[in-house]
């Protein structure tokens, strides 16, 4: 059974090279959509959504991870899981899979 993550960073570039870094694994699928502007917001982005396939979540994490390991330490992922609960991996949480997963009900 398929499930599907959505993903959001703070700026069009770390959006392009997330997008890139995770294009690179079979593991998901990517697809990209505009997303409505959050309150304040003028425009619209593109809001990032991985389809994986069930036991692929802890995949999914460990590549954000070494994504955020070698950008920038003020960079951050949210994750939004399908009933619409969020977690941030940050520089403050990225080395704690566990923690995340927990957080993503995920066992």
């Amino acid at each position: 059974m398929n499930q599907s993550y959505q993903l959001s960073v703070e700026s069009a570039e770390s959006q392009r090279s997330l997008v890139s870094w995770l294009e690179g694994s079979p593991d998901w699928i990517i697809q990209k959509a505009a997303k409505p502007p959050r309150s304040g917001e003028m425009g619209t982005g593109e809001l990032i959504t991985v389809l994986i396939s069930s036991g692929t979540l802890s995949a999914l994490v460990r590549s954000l991870q070494l994504w955020i390991k070698y950008r920038q330490p003020k960079l951050y992922v949210r994750v939004t899981d399908p009933d619409g609960k969020e977690v941030v991996v940050d520089a403050t949480n990225a080395g704690d899979v566990d923690t995340v997963l927990k957080a993503l009900g995920e066992k």
